[in-house]
């Protein structure tokens, strides 16, 4: 089954990089936003293989010690939750959730300041809000009060959202559903450490299979826009100091003008840089890629081959071993 379906994934990742989707909208590449942060987007590429390389391998320890996790009357699930966290992972349902979630972490990241200081002045507000309606609250709600409660909710959100997410992403592992389905025989307190087991090998299922491999194909796509890139920032360069020359120009569009060749010149100033070590990396991380999806794959081969010695057999089959074995003692005594 695991050869069929990495065989599936290679040629879903083929065609996605044979054949790309019809061009509805303009191109990135003519947008000069987009061509300002072309070389953040090199740099910023690279840096997220390794640190999802990274974070794979550093999972790969805590997972081996899972067999020894469960006594083993449980290997038998223990080996059922392992079969379906990695499938999950290397699922399209869980590729596609795992996919849109970086993106809303990206913009948690990126903006999170902005984030949490407007929740705040709107809990801050309807508190005050509330204050002026109810009178008992006027007495006891004080401006520091306010404050408090106004940070402890912009707080709060970052790990609501962090929560929402991970049950979001645990909707599409079947790893998780058999882990409620048998959560009386393995117990509560289990099934929780389990799930974050089963968290951690549908990720690192999920890096070694398909994202890694998604990264070398963003990679080939962004050194194809070069020279759209370079098109588009000595253009938009060209008509700013083209534009500085004129007469009448109030002090903001001055200023607007001025910034944006300077923008324009940061990006080009980056930009062979950025290309150069994206271009050296290319072979390099398909390397990376296919050492790290070998490490994966042994280590998913030790845990079912440890999980599966440790499985009881049934009885039927533990008395015939044990016949089996008295009958190869009787043989070896001497008459």
């Amino acid at each position: 089954m695991l050869p069929l379906r990495r065989l599936s994934l290679s040629f879903v990742l083929l065609a996605a990089a044979c054949h790309r989707q019809p061009q509805l909208a303009t191109p990135a590449s003519d947008q000069v936003v987009y061509a300002e942060r072309y070389p953040e987007r090199l740099r910023d590429l690279r840096t997220r293989f390794g640190e999802d390389e990274t974070e794979a391998r550093r999972s790969f320890t805590a997972l081996r010690e899972l067999p020894a996790s469960a006594p083993a009357p449980l290997a038998d699930e223990l080996e059922q939750v392992v079969r379906r966290a990695d499938a999950a992972g290397r699922s399209q349902p869980y590729v596609d959730e795992a996919l849109r979630q970086e993106d809303i972490d990206a913009l948690m990241s990126e903006d999170r300041g902005a984030i949490r200081r407007r929740v705040a002045g709107s809990v801050g507000r309807a508190a005050k809000d509330a204050a002026k309606e109810k009178e008992h609250l006027k007495e006891c709600l004080k401006d520091e009060d306010v404050d408090a409660l106004a940070g402890a909710a912009a707080s709060g959100t970052d790990r609501a959202v962090e929560r929402q997410l991970s049950a979001r992403l645990r909707a599409q592992n079947p790893a998780h559903a058999y882990l409620q389905a048998h959560s009386d025989e393995l117990g509560q307190e289990r099934v929780r450490t389990l799930e974050r087991d089963a968290d951690a090998l549908s990720r690192a299922s999920f890096i070694a299979h398909v994202r890694l491999a998604l990264y070398r194909l963003e990679l080939e796509d962004l050194l194809e826009q070069e020279k759209s890139i370079r098109a588009t920032l000595q253009r938009d360069e060209a008509e700013a100091r083209a534009a500085l020359q004129s007469e009448g120009l109030s002090k903001s569009h001055r200023l607007a003008l001025e910034d944006q060749v300077a923008r324009n010149e940061t990006a080009r100033a980056q930009l062979d840089t950025e290309l150069q070590a994206s271009r050296s990396a290319a072979d390099d991380l398909e390397q990376r890629a296919t050492t790290l999806q070998r490490e994966y794959e042994s280590l998913l081969q030790t845990l079912l081959g440890e999980l599966a010695q440790r499985q009881t057999p049934p009885p039927g089959d533990a008395a015939a071993s044990k016949g089996a074995a008295r009958g190869v003692q009787r043989r070896a005594s001497p008459s």
